[in-house]
């Protein structure tokens, strides 16, 4: 079932599994908080200005979800589901992950004492696959991407008798990332405008739903990579979309998916989909070479290099800060951190001076 609902542009609202449907989440983000409080990760987390992405009267600012152990939300999301399956006598768990959720969960099964077998695409990151091999996981590379590895990660669980973990469409996930709203209310008052990215769904469903039990009045736009757009493509028309892979390994690249790493997800899971488009107010997508830009951007302002999956919303938010009829305005997104490579910082930077310049261009017009 799907109903249209009419803020801005109009948009389709999808159902929620029957089990969900009365869950209260921000009862759940807040018991999930109790162990991040405990251990004190919590107080890292601050909300920094980005200047390069402000504009006129509108400030970008954003909620630095690097500052959390293995530099991302999904220590809070992963933490969370892990917590439960631990509590529940569950320790042997397989999962596919892209490389971020896996360093994740070898934090959290380092903590609660289990074993965690990690699925990812062919040719994923080293230095990520490296960082779970490190944190005790075994590491196997299925799939070209998230949406093969992940049919893998279901058939591995069944023929070896251990728990499959779902890296986001699971109540524990939706949970952890829930907490990441509570912080967002409590540690910026003034935010009109809420950026989220969307993979698999995690982080829309869990922030934005607990958010907007918060600060309702609060525009929520979700946003994607065009190419790779099926959440955005569902809600504009109501169908439920599905996005293809493009391989380039013929040339000795990796494919389109790979190459958006946590935001490269085709597949849709209902989970997420219903629980975010219940919350979303506004959608939109954004090209990949702006996506690069603005990674360099927001390293120059912050100095941590954002990985992409973050510099998608970070762009989303750049462009509505340029926005004719926005003013006034502060735009919130999340930042989740990667380790600096020399070589794609230059290229970065190229990028990021060709946009400037045409957006000079664009402006002014020819002398």
């Amino acid at each position: 079932m799907t109903e249209l609902k009419g803020y801005g542009e109009p948009l389709y609202t999808f159902s929620v599994p029957e089990e969900l449907q009365n869950v209260d989440w921000l009862q759940e983000a807040n018991r999930s908080r109790i162990q991040f409080d405990q251990s004190g990760v919590l107080g890292s987390v601050t909300v920094t200005e980005c200047p390069s992405l402000s504009y006129g009267t509108n400030q970008v600012v954003a909620l630095r979800a690097d500052q959390l152990p293995g530099r991302g939300f999904k220590f809070l999301s992963a933490g969370t589901a892990i917590a439960k399956l631990a509590a529940d006598g569950q320790k042997e768990i397989v999962f596919a992950t892209a490389g971020t959720y896996g360093i994740a969960a070898g934090i959290a099964l380092k903590k609660n004492r289990g074993n965690g077998t990690a699925i990812i695409p062919v040719g994923s990151n080293k230095e990520k696959k490296e960082s779970m091999e490190e944190l005790g996981l075994r590491v196997i590379e299925k799939g070209q991407n998230v949406d093969e590895s992940l049919n893998y990660a279901y058939e591995y669980a069944e023929k070896n008798n251990v728990t499959f973990l779902h890296p986001f469409a699971d109540p524990g996930n939706i949970a952890g990332t829930g907490v990441l709203g509570l912080l967002a209310a409590e540690l910026r008052s003034d935010v009109t405008h809420l950026i989220t990215q969307y993979g698999g769904g995690s982080l829309s469903s869990g922030m934005l739903s607990v958010y907007n039990g918060l600060r309702p009045e609060v525009v929520k736009t979700v946003v994607q990579v065009a190419g790779c757009s099926p959440f955005v493509d569902s809600l504009r028309t109501g169908e439920i979309k599905d996005a293809n892979d493009v391989d380039y390994s013929f040339r000795g690249g990796r494919s389109f998916f790979q190459k958006l790493g946590g935001v490269g997800v085709g597949k849709l899971n209902t989970m997420t989909l219903g629980l975010a488009s219940r919350v979303t107010d506004e959608v939109s997508k954004v090209p990949m070479d702006h996506v690069y830009a603005t990674m360099h951007d927001v390293q120059t302002d912050l100095g941590v290099l954002p990985e992409f999956a973050a510099a998608v919303g970070l762009e989303s938010a750049r462009r509505l800060a340029r926005t004719m009829h926005v003013s006034k305005a502060t735009i919130l997104a999340v930042v989740t951190g990667a380790k600096p490579d020399q070589y794609r910082n230059g290229y970065l930077a190229r990028l990021s001076a060709r946009r400037k310049a045409d957006e000079q261009f664009s402006r002014w017009g020819k002398f």
